[in-house]
């Protein structure tokens, strides 16, 4: 026994070591998202967008989006909850070295038609993302999920530009400005255009 726990004891400590060392060091990826997600207009309609950016020195390739939205609906008067999966302008880059808008163009084939604050509201609406990557220094897939609720979505808005001029006269983006918003007039956006289709409940 006691040359069995001679052996045994520091295998198990090295074990041990090796997977506490193994999840700390795990490649994470370390993006930043705008505090809200907005309503804006968008090539003649609306669209509904957020955008990230890459805070990690690491590279970032084959990045794909997926954005989902999970609300109420009424079907013969019942009420449920819904999943859908929202179409988005672009999904996939190939390489992430700065900044993302992504946009879900809202058009009549879209769940949101016609969607209004008070829909959203009644609806309990939530935006789901998942975000994968291939992280090149540890040549790995990564994920980052993100949510935004009813309350986190900004109206009447659209973002301001990112981008600055740097020293050297090379464009840079300055990450403080990734939740800075232009306002619109008011019904901007609250107010569904006619060739959007009727409000979906």
């Amino acid at each position: 026994l006691t040359i069995l726990q001679s052996l045994l004891g520091p295998l198990i400590g090295m074990l041990v070591a090796g997977l506490v060392i193994a999840r700390l060091t795990r490649p994470r990826a370390q993006l930043r998202f705008s505090d809200s997600l907005i309503i804006a207009p968008y090539e003649g309609g609306r669209g509904r967008m957020f955008r990230f950016v890459n805070e990690s020195i690491r590279d970032l390739t084959n990045v794909r989006v997926s954005v989902s939205l999970s609300w109420i609906e009424t079907f013969d008067g019942v009420r449920e909850r819904n999943f859908h999966q929202l179409s988005l302008e672009r999904s996939d880059v190939p390489f992430f070295p700065l900044h993302w808008t992504v946009v879900h163009p809202i058009t009549p084939e879209s769940p949101l038609r016609g969607v209004t604050p008070e829909r959203l509201r009644d609806g309990n609406a939530e935006i789901l993302i998942l975000i994968t990557a291939h992280e090149d220094t540890f040549s790995t897939r990564v994920s980052v999920r993100q949510s935004y609720t009813w309350e986190e979505v900004t109206w009447d808005a659209k973002f301001s530009s990112i981008f600055i001029e740097s020293m050297d006269e090379h464009l840079a983006i300055d990450v403080e400005r990734l939740s800075r918003l232009d306002r619109l007039p008011e019904g901007t956006t609250r107010t569904a255009p006619a060739a959007e289709g009727p409000i979906v409940v």
